[in-house]
């Protein structure tokens, strides 16, 4: 069984959670019983540096995805991840349960149910993190609500994804094969749709396949309609996958 813990004296365990902290910030003011979600990709300079062990190699040696599996790695990074937030943000806020927005590079979207925002704010405040006034955050929300309505898209019979101008935004898909299939389940079933579920109707052998293909589905799309700080398709573990809730796809019948 492979462990993973969380090297908190790290300089990146250390950009990593002043990068949660700042994203806090960000989303001021925050409230009591409030839910925000933070996403974050293994690739980024502020991902954790996180340690593997295994009962069959000596401690600290890095495990290999090759020598552990896949799904033992994903696991114990999540995990790791979860215990050190929930050790630093103690009495703050407390972490729900990680989903996974994306494969290889691994994007992990990390949910907190906020506690007491002034507690978040002075541990902010402690750590040299930005602070926005109230009327910057204000002003910022409502740009990104700006932004965020124009994600209006357009699934054709022919294949084609598209946004407003379509010449401008539209990724070409071949109609009847796997992305406009899977994209086509996705959008005409709302909500989180089980993995089994979709291997079916996609007559899809393996998850590794289908993961594959939501992985290309995201990059391919994000490139092509010029929406890359949302993606088409979350994942979260056992739960499944669906349309991103931000993006309205509107499938045409001609």
């Amino acid at each position: 069984m492979i462990k993973a813990s969380v090297e908190e004296n790290s300089f990146k365990t250390k950009k990593f959670l002043n990068h949660l902290l700042q994203e806090m910030m960000d989303l001021w003011p925050l409230h009591p019983k409030q839910i925000i979600e933070i996403k974050m990709s293994e690739e980024a300079p502020y991902f954790p540096a996180i340690a593997y062990y295994s009962d069959s190699y000596p401690d600290g040696k890095y495990i290999t995805d090759e020598l552990s599996g896949e799904g033992d790695m994903l696991g114990s990074t999540l995990l790791a991840i979860s215990d050190y937030t929930q050790k630093e943000f103690a009495w703050m806020c407390a972490p729900l349960v990680q989903s996974t927005h994306h494969f290889n590079p691994l994007v992990i979207g990390m949910p907190f149910v906020i506690i007491d925002p002034d507690k978040i704010r002075k541990k902010a405040e402690e750590n040299g993190v930005t602070i926005k006034s109230l009327e910057t955050t204000e002003n910022d929300k409502a740009n990104s609500k700006s932004k965020d309505d124009k994600f209006t898209l357009f699934l054709e019979q022919d294949g084609d994804l598209w946004r407003k101008p379509r010449e401008v935004y539209c990724y070409h898909m071949v109609k009847d094969k796997g992305r406009y299939k899977l994209l086509h389940f996705l959008a005409e079933n709302k909500g989180y749709q089980q993995t089994a579920a979709i291997q079916r109707a996609l007559e899809r052998k393996s998850r590794k396949s289908l993961r594959s293909e939501l992985g290309k589905i995201n990059t391919k799309i994000q490139g092509a309609l010029k929406i890359k700080n949302h993606e088409i398709i979350e994942g979260m573990p056992v739960t499944g996958y669906r349309i991103n809730p931000k993006l309205n796809i509107n499938i045409v019948l001609h």
